[in-house]
């Protein structure tokens, strides 16, 4: 019925159509979108006409995210990797001038399923495959190659899978376009020209957010992978990369381990937005594959950012995380089994990380 219902939207757009995208600033929310924008010009000879790039503060949509719908007079919006099923009252508000199609593979929040609004999940389509391996940017290609050639955008599908961890489940797609773009199969997935993709823009919004806007135009214009690689972004990453290694290399000395809880907790200083990188490296290390990483930033403005990653599905860092931040002024949090993050206020620090300690040991004594 999904799938039918959205074939039903994408053929019922037309050139009077006001069209809005609204992306998450992540590689995968940025492909994804690209993606959509890519689609919806290709099928109606007209680009989107309203782009809202949304931080990783806030994933539903706010007040002012529905002024501007309003000031574009959009009655078309298409969201990607944003978790806008947590808040059913604003979808229901903008569904007063708004048809909604919303792609995301994050937990189910709410059903926000209506006449006006289509909920596209990748757990509603697949059910062999962990919703969080199969992400935005790969579900929109897949959805909208039903409609529109996207070939020439594959490599777009494949540096949003790889930034979000998810080219295990996706290495037969990943194999036969190396085939295709006649690039080396390298051990480390990142290192792949795709990867670098994803690194290139988690760099550029990691040292400088007001690029996103920029950033997303490069990657809509490029006619292949190798645009973005060779653009005045690849800079960003180059930089990034010294700061990642560095923050890497002093976990063993700074970071607190308890070994009895399998967890590691590690706050970073540095100019860059980085925590999120930093815990998904050491959660892939071998070392570290039954180890709860807490890696978290003074962001300077009141509040700390905070991954979190667990990589042998033994804790589900999405719940634990929106449980520990419940009730806490202005926090959220929430992501994907795996890899999850939240934000929380400077004062409410420690009580974040006892309710963090109590939750994981009450956790771990259950699978005991």
């Amino acid at each position: 019925m999904t799938i039918e219902r959205f074939d039903a939207f994408v053929k019922s757009i037309t050139v009077n159509d006001r069209i809005a995208l609204v992306h998450d600033t992540d590689p995968d929310g940025i492909c994804s979108g690209v993606l959509v924008a890519t689609s919806v010009e290709r099928i109606r000879q007209k680009p989107v006409d309203l782009v809202i790039s949304k931080d990783h503060g806030k994933v539903t949509l706010t007040d002012g995210n529905l002024k501007m719908l309003q000031q574009h007079k959009i009655n078309k919006l298409f969201t990607t990797d944003l978790g806008v099923d947590g808040d059913p009252a604003t979808l229901k508000r903008a569904e007063e001038t708004c048809e909604i199609i919303i792609f995301d593979h994050h937990k189910l929040v709410n059903d926000v399923n209506s006449p006006r609004t289509i909920l596209i999940k990748s757990q509603y389509l697949v059910t062999r495959i962990d919703p969080s391996q199969y992400p935005a940017s790969k579900l929109v290609y897949d959805l909208f190659s039903r409609h529109v050639d996207l070939s020439d955008r594959d490599w777009l599908a494949a540096a949003g899978l790889i930034a979000d961890a998810s080219a295990k489940t996706w290495q037969t797609f990943l194999d036969v376009l190396f085939v295709k773009y006649g690039e080396k199969k390298l051990d480390n997935i990142f290192d792949t020209p795709f990867g670098m993709v994803g690194r290139i823009i988690t760099s550029t919004i990691g040292i400088e957010e007001g690029q996103v806007s920029a950033l997303f135009e490069c990657v809509l214009e490029a006619k292949s992978y190798r645009d973005i690689l060779a653009s005045r972004f690849r800079k960003y990453e180059e930089k990034y990369s010294a700061e990642l290694q560095r923050c890497i290399n002093e976990h063993k000395k700074k970071a607190e381990f308890h070994r009895e809880l399998e967890r590691m907790w590690y706050e970073i200083k540095s100019p860059y937005k980085i925590n999120s990188p930093v815990s998904t490296i050491l959660s892939f290390m071998p070392e570290y594959l039954s180890t709860t990483i807490i890696v978290l930033q003074d962001m300077h403005d009141g509040f700390y950012a905070i991954s979190g990653r667990r990589q042998d599905g033994k804790v589900a860092m999405n719940d634990l995380l929106a449980d520990c931040v419940n009730g806490l002024e202005n926090a959220n949090g929430g992501g994907h089994r795996p890899a999850a993050g939240a934000k929380v206020a400077k004062k409410d620090l420690q009580i974040f990380k006892e309710r963090f300690m109590k939750a994981l040991q009450a956790l771990l004594a259950k699978k005991d």
